[in-house]
């Protein structure tokens, strides 16, 4: 495929979320590379994140249109709406993220002689978790032109005939988590970024943090990001009188700044693929903690009490554990925090990002 191809990138919306990011950045890297570049989503959302100003956007539901004629006629609308979106912008290649939005895209290609490259981002398992979407999925994946993982570990979820098409690729850190780190100075803070929902579980990081203060009355817990358990987590804070020491001042639009200076970063979740955000923490040189979730991300970044603590999904002792090393021995946490630093080295952009353009465009 030529320099001057024409990739489509296939999302749900552009809300601020990891997986966006990364395709917003891949989209930058595209254009600049001579690739025209057009941002296909299903929904337009009033809060979203900015996209590159070269790159065309194209909403295959706009808000007037009506679905009101039950589910099978909805579903066949929806697809009829975007295989005229392919027909309409003609790309070369198309490059989908996530769960449903990778069956329609295979789906809403047949026949139309254009690649699609799916990538999977978290963890089969939960992206494809009804047994419907089992089947449907391990047969519309072998249309595929390549599959996308970013774990080892994530392979297993599939079919042989489908492991043959998948490919590890990982996520490119920002630019701006590339940036000499001179500026940071370590503050008694804990910090986490990321939606608030049952699946990132804040909840962990705060009884975490409740049974260690007393010991350490100095540190404050800051918990970056929204979701449908923010004003829940912000109410047990109340209740439980910790508005002094802990914060949830909702989304960051520039997480380096919120986070540079932050003493220890915190990963709770039950399942994620690979974190962006403790790839960015991990490349500030911030001391991190994760828990070793499902599809096995945290773990392919962290080896356990060298570049960070690894502890099991929802272990609040082995998270109190491990936040109570790094807040009471500032010697083993600036030599933790040196360590994960080189993270960098193996997710520099220019090296990630043309692992994917090599892929999806030969």
């Amino acid at each position: 495929m030529k320099k001057d191809s024409h990739i489509a990138i296939y999302l749900a919306a552009l809300p601020y979320g990891g997986t966006e990011r990364v395709a917003l950045n891949l989209a930058s890297y595209f254009i600049d590379t001579g690739h025209k570049v057009t941002i296909v989503t299903t929904y337009k959302k009033d809060d979203e994140m900015p996209f590159p100003e070269a790159a065309a956007r194209v909403v295959t539901e706009p808000e007037d249109m009506e679905f009101n004629e039950g589910r099978i006629a909805n579903f066949k609308k929806r697809l009829s709406n975007l295989k005229n979106v392919w027909l309409q912008i003609q790309p070369n290649v198309i490059l989908s993220f996530i769960g449903k939005n990778n069956m329609m895209a295979l789906l809403s290609t047949r026949n139309l002689d254009i690649p699609v490259y799916i990538a999977v981002r978290g963890d089969p398992e939960a992206e494809y978790a009804s047994k419907a979407m089992r089947i449907v999925s391990k047969t519309l994946f072998a249309k595929a032109a390549g599959i996308i993982l970013q774990t080892e570990r994530s392979k297993k979820y599939f079919p042989s005939y489908i492991r043959k098409k998948c490919r590890i690729l990982k996520n490119p850190i920002s630019a701006a988590y590339i940036e000499n780190n001179e500026d940071r100075h370590p503050e008694k803070t804990v910090v986490t970024v990321g939606r608030c929902d049952d699946n990132k579980n804040q909840m962990l990081i705060i009884r975490a943090f409740m049974s260690l203060r007393a010991k350490y009355p100095n540190y404050k817990l800051i918990i970056y990001g929204d979701g449908p358990k923010r004003g829940e987590l912000i109410e047990y804070v109340r209740e439980h009188e910790l508005d002094d020491c802990i914060t949830l001042p909702g989304i960051t639009e520039n997480t380096r700044e919120s986070i540079k200076n932050a003493g220890i970063f915190v990963l709770s979740s039950n399942s994620e693929g690979m974190p962006n955000a403790l790839i960015e923490a991990m490349a500030l040189g911030i001391p991190s903690i994760s828990t070793d979730c499902p599809c096995g991300g945290p773990a392919e970044l962290i080896k356990d009490g060298v570049n960070g603590y690894l502890i099991p999904v929802a272990d609040e002792k082995a998270l109190a554990l491990a936040m109570d090393k790094l807040m009471g021995n500032s010697d083993l946490s600036e030599a933790i925090g040196r360590e994960a630093q080189k993270i960098k080295e193996e997710l520099l952009p220019e090296k990630v990002n043309k692992e994917w353009e090599e892929y999806i465009c030969n």
